[in-house]
């Protein structure tokens, strides 16, 4: 596993390339950190966007984050029950139709039922809980 996170080139090859999108956590137990980890074995490119400092750059970072996006192979999106996520909702539409996505959204989220919908409409696998997320990326990983 490689990770990468903001402002660092992207090297491209035919490892697989995960993209970690969609709520802000912090703390050891964020969804992030605990993909990072169940993933630390396997033959993927992680990009993990998260920083403290995107105010300072937010024009770089955000450029940066469209550009890696577009690279994925895959794109991990979670909705945290404990957040608006305005920012991944609207990832979530720009990339909705790539099939590249698959959806983690907490039976709590806001906007539950629109994701829902979306994800229905689209053919987008979406899990309420994050180890059949984790599992599905893990299968998604292998057929790459």
């Amino acid at each position: 596993m490689e990770l990468y996170t903001p402002l660092v080139k992207i090297k491209k090859d035919n490892t697989p390339i995960l993209f970690l999108a969609g709520s802000i956590q912090t703390g050891d137990d964020n969804w992030r950190t605990i993909i990072i980890n169940e993933l630390t074995n396997y033959n993927v490119k992680i990009i993990n966007p998260q920083t403290e400092n995107y105010e300072n750059n937010i024009k770089q970072q955000t450029l940066w984050e469209l550009d890696a996006m577009e690279t994925a192979s895959i794109i991990a999106m979670y909705f945290a029950s404990n957040n608006y996520s305005p920012i991944s909702l609207f990832e979530f539409g720009l990339f909705v139709k790539t099939k590249k996505l698959i959806v983690c959204c907490e039976n709590d989220f806001w906007k539950k039922d629109y994701i829902n919908i979306i994800c229905e409409k689209y053919g987008i696998k979406n899990y309420k809980n994050i180890q059949k997320f984790i599992s599905n990326i893990k299968i998604m990983l292998k057929v790459k």
